[in-house]
């Protein structure tokens, strides 16, 4: 990919010039796509969110929610990888763990050595994960199976009340049909895990919608500085990455840990995503 874009440059410059850049950005490429496939990839980086609080919710301040997501275990899956990513996650010392979908791209197999090493993980108020579009493509009621046998709570359109706030997860809008009126059945200031993050223009006029945790978008994957990413999947083109803010309600949206298509990711890390609630 990156030699055949240095090669169609090369190609647009007078034959003497063009030998000699072509072999120049040649070196180039192979030593950016090296990097893209064989570091980049690997460097796990923690991206912190502050998200302001509604006064009335003020008693969630300093709440820590850790979101890890689209770990396509079965497309150049790699365990020392997400081993890094769970160690690194525990060392923030989340309350909450989202894990918002895509566990493996279409072979459910897969799920169970992933869950295994996502075990490991650790917070105060439990693991939640939901499911992404690819999950159904590989079995949902298969990878929901092996998620919750190793601790982690699968959430299919369901709310789950604690004292002080609830969790609520909702199923892939790609693939079947979410109900957020789930949020309706409850005053209590709702943290949400939904894959795909253009979902967040479905969950309007909220109140009570403090946090919604998303990936689907691995951030573009591939990122050229100064430019919008190369590609992005639908349902996840308006929200691509970072923090976003609607009706005192807030997005986040992560890189995700893992890649899909290519074993690359350029200007665009694997992302772990630390929310902390603030008064």
């Amino acid at each position: 990919m990156f030699l055949e874009l240095f090669t169609k440059i090369a190609d647009q410059l007078p034959t003497g010039r063009r030998q000699w850049l072509k072999r120049s950005l040649l070196g180039s490429g192979l030593a950016v796509g090296g990097y893209a496939t064989l570091l980049e990839r690997r460097l796990v980086k923690v991206e912190n969110y502050s998200v302001p609080l509604q006064p009335q919710f003020k008693h969630l301040d300093g709440l820590k929610i850790a979101i890890l997501s689209d770990f396509h275990f079965d497309d150049f899956g790699d365990e020392s990888l997400v081993r890094t990513a769970v160690e690194k996650t525990n060392e923030l010392a989340p309350d909450i763990i989202l894990l918002p979908g895509d566990f493996t791209t279409d072979d459910w197999t897969r799920v169970e050595p992933l869950a295994e090493i996502l075990a490991d993980l650790r917070a105060s108020h439990g693991i939640f994960a939901t499911l992404g579009n690819h999950d159904f493509d590989s079995g949902p009621k298969k990878v929901t199976t092996e998620l919750e046998k190793h601790g982690i709570r699968v959430l299919r359109n369901d709310l789950i009340e604690y004292n002080d706030f609830a969790i609520a997860g909702f199923e892939s809008v790609s693939r079947l049909r979410p109900q957020p009126q789930i949020l309706s059945k409850t005053d209590l200031p709702v943290i949400l895990g939904w894959h795909e993050p253009d979902a967040f223009d479905l969950v309007k006029n909220q109140p009570n919608l403090v946090l919604q945790a998303s990936g689907h978008t691995h951030g573009g994957q591939i990122r050229i500085p100064g430019l919008s990413p190369l590609f992005l999947p639908t349902h996840g083109s308006k929200y691509v990455e970072g923090l976003f803010e609607r009706e005192k309600s807030h997005l986040v949206v992560t890189r995700g840990i893992g890649a899909l298509g290519i074993p690359v990711r350029f200007a665009c890390p694997p992302e772990i995503g630390l929310a902390t609630l603030k008064a």
